[in-house]
């Protein structure tokens, strides 16, 4: 379980709290093939997740393809389970 990422980032909670909004990467288009570029979907999550009253965002299982800079927004926690973020392209 975990990221090959450097920073804080959560493993997948188990349990939703009543009226919380956590995001699902895969709705917002990421493939997670680590072919892929996956920049885009994952800002775009991102973006949604920082205008709205979401603080989690799941990144489910896959090599995620990132070619540019992406900021997670204040107070919106990463979580996922054997999910590798991959700069290297950058």
């Amino acid at each position: 379980m975990g990221w090959n990422l450097t920073g804080p980032i959560a493993p997948v909670a188990n349990k939703v709290n009543k009226g919380e909004l956590v995001l699902n990467a895969k709705d917002y288009g990421v493939v997670g093939n680590g072919l892929a570029d996956d920049t885009a979907a994952l800002g775009a999550v991102l973006t949604a997740a920082g205008a709205s009253s979401a603080s989690r965002v799941l990144i489910p299982r896959g090599t995620y393809r990132v070619l540019s800079q992406l900021t997670v927004p204040s107070g919106v926690t990463l979580e996922g389970e054997d999910a590798t973020l991959d700069f290297r392209d950058m």
